[in-house]
């Protein structure tokens, strides 16, 4: 995935690149036939997430906040 990458004009940050990375993964995993549900939770959240590239999710969840995210 980074040797894709390189062509790109700016490298992504490093969660958006795990993110690519964890995508790339799970299509490999899902053409080979060994994936059948992926869980996956936002990072930050809002418009710019890098999750935000699943625009029909099947299920969504959401939650509150816990006590240690407050910090």
């Amino acid at each position: 995935v980074y040797d894709r990458l390189n062509s790109c004009p700016e490298l992504p940050g490093l969660f958006r690149f795990l993110t690519l990375l964890a995508y790339d993964l799970m299509i490999d995993l899902s053409v080979k036939g060994q994936l059948d549900v992926a869980v996956v939770e936002v990072g930050m959240g809002g418009r710019y997430d890098s999750t935000n590239v699943i625009e029909r999710p099947f299920v969504t969840g959401i939650t509150s906040l816990a006590m240690e995210h407050v910090k």
